[in-house]
């Protein structure tokens, strides 16, 4: 399970019935990218997709997990300590520590393409 799973599992926690579109709005990926996530978690049993009655071509995503049990009550109590430790930061930290992980967010990005950039490539060129 990584970020990008606990944070689509919190977010169909709150919009049961999710579409996909709508999901992948919020976690800012690609239809296919979300496509692939959902698929990963219903195979693991933690997601479920269900037809829409009225047009079939629509699927609707729920929750196969209560997040309320073990281990799934871990990904909220991670969520409420760390907005907990951020809310009790001196305003001039907090705004210091969100630059710092946007700058750092922006570095890995900016290598990622990089990467990925190479490999496209190297993948071209042979």
């Amino acid at each position: 399970m990584n970020e990008l799973d606990a944070k689509a599992l919190s977010f169909v926690g709150e919009h049961p019935g999710v579409r996909p579109s709508e999901l992948a709005g919020y976690l800012g990926v690609t239809s296919a990218g979300v496509t692939t996530m959902v698929e990963r978690l219903v195979r693991r049993g933690i997601l479920r997709r269900e037809a829409d009655e009225t047009d079939r071509r629509v699927n609707h995503i729920h929750l196969d997990v209560d997040l309320a049990k073990e281990p799934w009550s871990q990904l909220a109590r991670f969520d409420d300590t760390c907005r907990r430790i951020i809310r009790n930061l001196d305003p001039q930290l907090e705004a210091d520590l969100a630059a710092l992980l946007l700058q750092t967010t922006m570095a890995a990005s900016e290598q990622a393409e990089r990467v990925d950039g190479v490999a496209t490539d190297a993948a071209s060129a042979a």
